[in-house]
């Protein structure tokens, strides 16, 4: 299983380099340009168990 890095960065080209970077190494990128959107993503990244 990949491992999921979520990153806030409002800086697009920046975004964009660290997502090149971390995807080359496997991982599962969350990129967010802002606080309001990374929360979303965070809300539903969340796994909920049923029992």
């Amino acid at each position: 299983m990949k491992k999921r890095i979520h990153i806030l960065e409002d800086d697009k080209d920046i975004g964009y380099i660290i997502e090149f970077l971390l995807k080359d190494e496997g991982y599962d990128l969350q990129l967010s340009s802002t606080l309001k959107e990374m929360k979303s993503k965070l809300k539903d990244s969340i796994p909920t168990f049923l029992f």
